[in-house]
């Protein structure tokens, strides 16, 4: 028999089998979710929905092969999303059931109720660093800022912090984010080494645009931008090209001196 953790402490019914549940914006702040795969995630608000039918008002699931059924999944990839979800289910609640036999003390409550507990506000900065079990924020800090050429990140807080969290979500292996930065190095343009107005910056490469032209190879090997030729230069150019201008003994070095008073063909 499984059972949704702490149903009774965040979900309140009296006498009634609700058509919706509770979601908190805590979720938002939650750790354990946003490292759940998008299936376990699923699988997971769906499973809220049927213990909201249990009818001691428990959370009390059905048998596997019936929860299979109704989510229209097969047992095999229900067992998978159940394996990510310790946090959230307990898989045994039998032991559970036969140690606390009690119904729910609620509240009378309506689809309009006023929430009266009041809920702790976490922010972004609160967020614990580590968001997969092998990769913390610091570390892809760490890595990024020994990429030479590049903006340094020196404080990684709010959205550029959501997002980065996110993309670990996306890419919870280290050794990629060591092959995407080598990319990043490799490239002229987003290293500072074509534009000298232009270097990449952490928030900018974590845009799920721009990290798929990265991808995509769009600033593989960019050349250095040729600087253009000064009107002096062009001048020279010509000279040279042409048979019967003779530069020999000019002092190129000092070209912006004597360029006036060379002979014009």
């Amino acid at each position: 028999m499984m059972q949704i953790k702490n149903w009774t402490e965040y979900q309140h019914y009296k006498g009634r089998r609700p058509p919706w549940v509770k979601l908190y914006r805590d979720l938002l702040d939650s750790e354990e979710f946003h490292v759940l795969s998008p299936q376990a995630a699923k699988v997971l608000v769906l499973l809220w929905l049927l213990a909201s039918e249990d009818e001691t008002m428990q959370g009390l699931l059905p048998s596997k092969k019936k929860i299979s059924f109704r989510l229209r999944i097969t047992e095999k990839l229900l067992e998978s999303s159940l394996s990510e979800l310790d946090h959230w289910v307990v898989q045994d609640a039998s032991k559970m059931l036969a140690e606390c036999k009690q119904l729910v003390s609620s509240e009378t409550e309506t689809e309009t109720e006023t929430e009266t507990r009041v809920r702790d506000q976490r922010t972004e900065r609160d967020l614990p660093a580590p968001v997969s079990p092998s990769l913390t924020v610091e570390q892809i800090v760490e890595l990024w800022n020994q990429i030479p050429g590049v903006a340094r990140a020196k404080s990684v807080t709010g959205p550029i912090r959501k997002r980065l969290i996110a993309r670990i979500s996306d890419y919870p292996d280290l050794a990629w984010w060591i092959s995407y930065f080598d990319r990043i190095r490799a490239s002229e343009f987003l290293t500072g080494r074509s534009k000298a107005d232009f270097a990449a910056t952490l928030d900018w490469v974590l845009g799920p645009k721009n990290l798929a032209k990265i991808l995509n190879g769009n600033y593989d090997g960019r050349p250095m931008a040729p600087k253009p030729q000064t009107a002096i230069e062009k001048f020279l150019q010509r000279g040279a090209n042409d048979q019967g201008t003779v530069l020999d003994g000019v002092d190129l070095a000092h070209v912006t001196a004597v360029g006036p008073f060379l002979p014009r063909k």
